[in-house]
């Protein structure tokens, strides 16, 4: 049985910890993962610490980078629509179809669809173990 665990796939990138995002607040990018082993983002979704009233659903992206702080060459993999009226405490989950990521790549997190009044919560996202030979990795290197 393959029993390999996923250990610290992600770091995150920056020198502060990403925390709540504020749903009312501008569209932007709210932080950014480094990878650290092959592995496939298969779900994302919001954990809701205050609750969304809003007329217009807010919406979290979870992109693929290829170079932290840079769009080109990146992709989404998918979205995750909170409704409004969503209550404080749940949790707003969507499967995506997996998206391989290797080392260098980075997991962006961005704050699509700005709510019209309250809400705030935090990104949650899951992967899966790809196993992979370092050989094949194109951005992995032997130390000297």
């Amino acid at each position: 049985m393959y029993t390999q665990s996923l250990g610290p796939a992600v770091v995150p990138v920056g020198t502060g910890a990403i925390g709540v995002e504020t749903l009312s607040a501008a569209t932007a990018v709210h932080g950014e993962y480094l990878i650290c082993k092959p592995c496939r983002l298969v779900r994302g979704g919001f954990y809701v610490t205050t609750a969304i009233s809003a007329t217009t659903a807010p919406a979290v992206a979870f992109k693929k980078r290829i170079i932290n702080g840079s769009d080109t060459g990146g992709s989404t993999v998918g979205t995750v629509t909170i409704p409004d009226t969503t209550a404080q405490g749940k949790v707003v989950m969507k499967d995506f179809t997996p998206v391989s990521f290797q080392p260098g790549d980075v997991l962006s997190l961005e704050h699509t669809v700005q709510a019209s009044s309250a809400g705030a919560g935090y990104y949650l996202f899951e992967f899966d173990d790809k196993p992979e030979a370092n050989g094949n990795i194109t951005d992995r290197v032997a130390s000297a």
